[in-house]
């Protein structure tokens, strides 16, 4: 008997992740459905079936999306895009009174990784080092900032909008160009990504860290899987306490004096590939989890290196 999954943002890397997560299991009942905004996008082409998803700010997402998984008959949804994730959380109770399960955390943990400086303010109160985080609209005195500072959206995601001031005349420069702006100092680091799984009801399964050792555009193209308990033990502390049902990734900087956390993603993230294939499938403990069957070995192997590069998806009779 077939198993079928809805994965959203079929035009990113990140849904492009979960799919070799779940192919990586060699499983043929594992049906994966595609669904996008747009459907001229790669990831279209990727799975067993494509779906036009509607916009999650539209009035009548929910109604959609319950048709959407009525009509595909979708076992289990796992969402991509930060925008939609609200509208699926408020969905969730819906669909899995009509048989749909949706890999989503509750909104509240949702807001507080959506919001950066709701983030900052959540990690400190776990006695968490975080990266200083202030809203800019806060900031009368930009002389008495420590530069260079980091601008960036206060709900945005990946690197849009983000830009680096190396003094006041900059700042004011770039403060204009981002909506609803945090300010963060520049940190001196390894920057560090912590993949982790929980199961459906936010109980910490496993972690795998990864170093980014080049990133471009906000993704990863060099990194490597490491050894660090210290940061496993952190992460079980995060995601527990919002707490985070299913995947999420966790950013933060190694420096002298140790982690500095800045951010939350509750979500797999591109670069979580690295971890699937040193051993932590999260993909495929959703789907383990959504069926109540045995989970996957979660345990993620140190020292494996990702090295990136692009591959096309062509299309003979494109419409």
């Amino acid at each position: 008997m077939s198993y079928r999954v809805l994965i959203t943002g079929a035009g990113t890397t990140t849904a492009i992740t979960a799919l070799k997560g779940l192919r990586a299991a060699g499983d043929a009942a594992i049906q994966v459905v595609m669904g996008d905004m747009k459907a001229d996008c790669a990831g279209a082409h990727l799975g067993d079936e494509f779906v036009l998803m509607p916009p999650a700010q539209a009035p009548d997402f929910i109604e959609r999306v319950l048709g959407i998984c009525r009509d595909r008959r979708i076992d289990l949804v796992i969402p991509i895009i930060d925008y939609e994730f609200i509208g699926w959380a408020r969905a969730a109770g819906r669909l899995a009174e009509a048989g749909t399960q949706v890999a989503i955390s509750p909104v509240a943990a949702l807001r507080t990784c959506e919001e950066k400086d709701q983030t900052e303010r959540y990690f400190r109160s776990l006695g968490i080092p975080a990266v200083a985080t202030w809203r800019a609209e806060a900031i009368h005195d930009p002389t008495a900032l420590p530069f260079p500072v980091y601008l960036k959206p206060r709900c945005g995601r990946a690197s849009l909008d983000n830009y680096r001031a190396q003094d006041p005349e900059e700042y004011r420069f770039y403060v204009k160009q981002v909506p609803d702006a945090i300010v963060q100092p520049f940190v001196a680091g390894t920057e560090v990504t912590i993949d982790t799984m929980s199961d459906l009801r936010g109980r910490f399964l496993a972690a795998s860290p990864r170093i980014r050792l080049e990133v471009k555009s906000g993704q990863a193209y060099r990194s490597r899987t490491i050894d660090d308990p210290n940061l496993v033990a952190l992460a079980r502390r995060i995601v527990e306490g919002l707490p985070i049902h299913g995947p999420s990734n966790i950013q933060c900087f190694l420096t002298d004096s140790g982690p500095r956390f800045f951010e939350i993603n509750a979500r797999f993230g591109a670069g979580s590939i690295l971890s699937i294939r040193a051993g932590m499938n999260g993909p495929m403990a959703l789907v383990a989890l959504a069926r109540g069957q045995a989970l996957p070995d979660l345990t993620p192997r140190p020292g494996v290196m990702m090295l990136r590069y692009w591959q096309e998806v062509f299309v003979p009779k494109a419409e």
